[in-house]
């Protein structure tokens, strides 16, 4: 039986989905990302599926498949927790009364501190509808905001995206590489 089943293709297709959802939240395609994702998971699903109907489980693939969801998971996670991406809490109309009876009930002191910080970036609204203006914010909270990552990306050395983009503007160097030697050791 070979080891490249259908289903491990598909484990494989999810493994290389992940850094394209990263890359499209970082080009600022969210649209692009969450079909990224939806499609890396519908593979999640149908793998499992596939491998067990056609009966062709493999060790490979027991071992691909949670590597492949918890590098999902983690990219999607590391992801939407940039700062520099400009993605800023959204509550579309559907999701505003859920959230809100949610504060209500479990932390109801702080419900209207964080309504309120949601509101500084979207111009005194819970959501603003708007073409290009649903996944980021706007205001002078959004532009502390997005002063702050750029002085602490500079303090860290890693410039701004634009600068981090091109590398033609960097001398690369291989100074800090060494040839190997032919046994290499542990201490």
């Amino acid at each position: 039986m070979s080891v490249l089943t259908a289903a491990n293709q598909l484990t494989l297709l999810r493994l290389l989905l992940a850094p394209v959802f990263a890359l499209c939240l970082f080009y600022g395609r969210p649209g692009w990302a969450l079909l990224t994702f939806v499609v890396a998971a519908a593979t999640d699903a149908f793998d499992g599926l596939l491998a067990r109907g056609l009966g062709q489980p493999t060790t490979l693939g027991a071992w691909l498949d949670p590597m492949a969801d918890k590098l999902l998971i983690t990219t999607m996670f590391v992801m939407l927790t940039v700062p520099g991406l400009g993605l800023v809490v959204r509550l579309p109309l559907s999701v505003e009364p859920i959230f809100t009876e949610w504060l209500e009930r479990h932390v109801p002191g702080q419900k209207e501190k964080i309504l309120g910080r949601i509101r500084e970036f979207r111009e005194g609204a819970l959501y603003r509808p708007g073409f290009g203006k649903r996944m980021s914010g706007t205001g002078p909270a959004a532009e502390r905001l997005r002063q702050f990552y750029e002085v602490a990306s500079r303090r860290a050395g890693f410039g701004l995206r634009e600068e981090a983009l091109d590398i033609g503007a960097r001398e690369l160097s291989a100074e800090h590489f060494r040839v190997p030697t032919a046994q290499m050791s542990l201490w």
